[in-house]
């Protein structure tokens, strides 16, 4: 069986593919309507908080590299970001961290930036400030991995959106440090 999520993803890509732009943006605002591809309450709740236009252009983007082929569910909330799982082309799995711009309640964010020389030009914008946060978790992994620490491989990020190693069993989310 499909997941809702799923389907609304595979409707996302193909109209991207076939028009550049899926027809459920309507561009004077960038709110996306998303009562036209997703029927499940739930869901809509989901989409609403994390995929505002330039994030959806962002998972076309991503996709298009081959970073992964379709996101299939959420595995996880948190205060900054929604973790879904996705699938390559090969049918492998790939974790998809999206970090909230428009509905973000992680406050001072940017203080979390300060000292860190490779982020002394990013502006005080909350946007900017999210993708350096991106950038930084992604090079942050990359770092770890070269150490020999035993965390996600991060394979790729764009904007609000880093592309990891899945973490699990047989598609199932290994449970985290603190659950």
């Amino acid at each position: 069986l499909a997941c809702p999520m799923q389907n609304i993803f595979v409707s996302l890509k193909k109209a991207l593919l076939n028009n550049g732009l899926p027809p459920c943006f309507t561009m004077p605002d960038d709110k996306i309507n998303v009562y036209r591809f997703i029927k499940d309450e739930d869901v809509q709740k989901i989409f609403a908080k994390v995929f505002d236009h330039r994030t959806v252009q962002a998972c076309h983007k991503l996709s298009t590299r081959g970073l992964f082929d379709v996101v299939e569910f959420l595995v996880n909330v948190g205060k900054e970001a929604h973790v879904f799982r996705a699938r390559d082309v090969s049918g492998g799995f790939r974790a998809v961290k999206i970090y909230k711009v428009e509905t973000s309640d992680f406050k001072h964010m940017d203080k979390y930036l300060i000292g860190d020389e490779r982020f002394r030009h990013v502006r005080k914008d909350k946007r900017e400030i999210v993708y350096a946060w991106t950038k930084k978790e992604h090079n942050n992994l990359d770092l770890m991995n070269l150490a020999g620490i035993r965390v996600p491989l991060p394979m790729g990020f764009y904007e609000n959106i880093l592309i990891m190693e899945f973490i699990g069993f047989e598609g199932e989310a290994a449970k985290t440090l603190f659950a």
